[in-house]
Order: C-alpha cells, then sequence, then structure tokens
C-alpha cells in the first residue's frame, strides 16, 4: 500500500475516533473514505 494512502486512512482514522478494523470496514464500504484516500471505486483496502 503506498504511503500516502496510508496516512490519509491514519488521518481518518485518528478524526473518527476509530479502530483499525472499523477503519478498514469504512474504507471498503465507503465511497467517501475511498475518495479521499486516492483509491478508485473497485480498490481494495488493506487488512487490518
Amino acid at each position: 500500500m503506498p504511503p500516502q494512502i496510508l496516512a490519509a486512512a491514519i488521518t481518518l482514522q485518528a478524526l473518527q475516533s476509530l479502530s483499525d478494523f472499523e477503519t478498514v470496514q469504512e474504507l471498503r464500504g465507503d465511497l467517501r473514505w475511498k475518495a479521499a484516500c486516492g483509491l478508485g471505486l473497485h480498490d481494495m483496502a488493506f487488512d487490518p
């Protein structure tokens, strides 16, 4: 996973006070999170 995607995900995680598992679930299911992290519609998230 490119570092800029991880940095964006960690930033969103901190802002929302989520666990690692919840962060991955949001990244897999919420199009806003995918867009904010620079992922495409069919891109896969990483493992928690």
